[in-house]
């Protein structure tokens, strides 16, 4: 019998068997998640790895991404990808930026909406602005914070607003703020997920 002949009966005794093609997120996702066990014992009690964005990229490896949550909460920059063959179905490396730090409360003494009045105090404004408030866990140097990230944007006569505050969710306090539109062009270096150091340009 030819050998096309074979194959094509193999083929159609693995569909009459119900057999599929490996779905490569699967594969993937399940090779990372037998990883965790390696990096979960260095995490804080209370802590999970929640799996997101799964890439598939052209030389058959796939990048399982997750977020680090403590109770229930995303630890701000945070976060695990773990780099899986799909030929071997084995993981060939990480790109770890997971952040230790020691128990801390997970109840605000204040409210959101307290929050994005202090952070745009903080920031200089008033009037009707698009906002969102999400609590998070900010880690700085071990030391974890309960904290508000406040995000408000709008337009305004003398210039958009996109800016970006963490509130401590205790004291109240701004710790940490940025904004998010840039007016004058910068180059530097990032470390990209896949490729290391890479060259920056943000304007």
């Amino acid at each position: 019998m030819y050998k096309p002949a074979l194959a094509m009966i193999a083929l159609l005794a693995a569909v009459a068997a119900g057999a599929q093609p490996a779905d490569p997120q699967d594969t993937a996702l399940r090779a990372a998640d037998a990883y965790l066990s390696n990096v979960s014992g260095r995490l804080p009690r209370g802590s999970t790895l929640l799996a997101g964005d799964i890439f598939v990229d052209e030389l058959e490896q796939a990048h399982v991404r997750y977020q680090h949550l403590y109770q229930g909460l995303p630890v701000f920059e945070s976060e695990l990808i773990v780099h899986v063959g799909l030929q071997s179905g084995t993981v060939l490396g990480t790109t770890d930026a997971l952040l230790g730090f020691g128990a801390t409360g997970t109840q605000p003494a204040i409210q959101a909406a307290d929050a994005r009045i202090r952070a745009l105090g903080h920031f200089g404004v008033t009037g009707s602005l698009r906002g969102r408030e999400e609590l998070m866990i900010l880690v700085k140097r071990g030391i974890a914070s309960l904290a508000w990230r406040v995000h408000a944007t709008g337009e305004r006569a003398e210039a958009p607003l996109d800016k970006i505050a963490f509130i401590d969710a205790h004291s109240g306090g701004v710790l940490r703020s940025w904004n998010n539109l840039h007016t004058e062009a910068a180059t530097g270096t990032g470390s990209g997920f896949f490729n290391g150091l890479v060259p920056l340009i943000t304007d």
